[in-house]
């Protein structure tokens, strides 16, 4: 994989986090989920993945890259003060029995 590169970064001392976005790379592949590009995004900027907040990203035509757009918190009780998280856990799958077939 090749670098990330920031494309702008903001600092918003009010509520206490960086804003960054950034460009980045996928080679050869789909555009990567979210908790796949947050591993590689706190990697790259050397930080802690529980106050990576990743808000999009947007894939740019015609090219292997996304543009990333990037909240990064001083600590995690902000983190939750301020984003909503709105993945819900999954339901495991309760096996329904199946019916005979009458011939």
């Amino acid at each position: 994989m090749s670098e990330i590169h920031i494309i702008k970064e903001q600092q918003n001392p009010l509520l206490k986090r960086r804003e960054i976005i950034m460009s980045y790379p996928y080679a050869n592949k789909t555009t990567p989920k979210k908790e796949e590009a947050v591993k590689a995004i706190s990697l790259a900027l050397k930080t802690d993945e529980k106050l990576v907040f990743l808000k999009k990203i947007a894939p740019i035509f015609g090219q292997q890259r996304a543009r990333a757009y990037v909240n990064i918190y001083s600590d995690e009780n902000t983190l939750k003060k301020f984003e909503t998280i709105n993945k819900k856990p999954k339901k495991a799958k309760e096996e329904k029995p199946k019916q005979e077939q009458k011939k």
